[in-house]
């Protein structure tokens, strides 16, 4: 069973210590788009599509969450920190 979006945004706010306002935002701030990033991968992981995922979160185009899914897999290759913060999100 998928768990609700708003859990996994919550669990994701809670590890990268922003609101959970703060990831459905239209700010393209790196403190706030890199756990959005994650919580694009979260929900992409639960078998939701692109446009679903984009809906979800502040009424993105789904080729905006496709390179956000991207960005996620770099940053967990090149970033300890990102990546740490991304286990404990998935964790919860």
């Amino acid at each position: 069973m998928i768990r609700c979006a708003e859990c996994i945004v919550k669990d994701v706010a809670m590890a990268f210590d922003v609101l959970p306002g703060d990831i459905v935002s239209q700010s393209r701030l790196r403190r706030y788009a890199y756990p959005r990033f994650a919580a694009y991968r979260l929900l992409r992981e639960r078998g939701l599509s692109l446009s679903q995922i984009g809906r979800m979160l502040g009424k993105r185009d789904h080729s905006s969450v496709s390179h956000g899914i991207g960005m996620t897999g770099k940053l967990l290759s090149s970033d300890a920190e990102f990546a740490a913060r991304y286990e404990e999100a998935r964790g919860l």
